[in-house]
């Protein structure tokens, strides 16, 4: 995991770190679709190498939920497959 200081918070010796949903969040809003001017403005407060990072959370993030997204839809198509412990009964 990453650490970017949020860029709406003052440096001080305990630093507020942008976690990976808010990484999402501003990556997406920020810099791709363009629908919060906040977002925007916070994404453009970042220097170079934290714009980076904050992409790469984003993106592991993202990785995340489609990896959940793909195990429901396995649930809800397959069920949720028990071994048989007794075949007698």
């Amino acid at each position: 995991m990453f650490q970017v200081q949020d860029p709406d918070e003052p440096p001080s010796e305990t630093p507020t770190w942008v976690r990976p949903r808010e990484a999402f969040e501003l990556w997406v809003y920020g810099e791709i679709i363009h629908d919060d001017y906040a977002k925007q403005q916070r994404w453009e407060k970042l220097d170079p190498p934290g714009k980076g990072l904050v992409r790469q959370m984003a993106h592991d993030y993202m990785e995340g939920l489609l990896e959940q997204a793909a195990f429901i839809r396995r649930v809800i198509t397959h069920g949720l497959e028990r071994p048989v412990l007794d075949q007698t009964a």
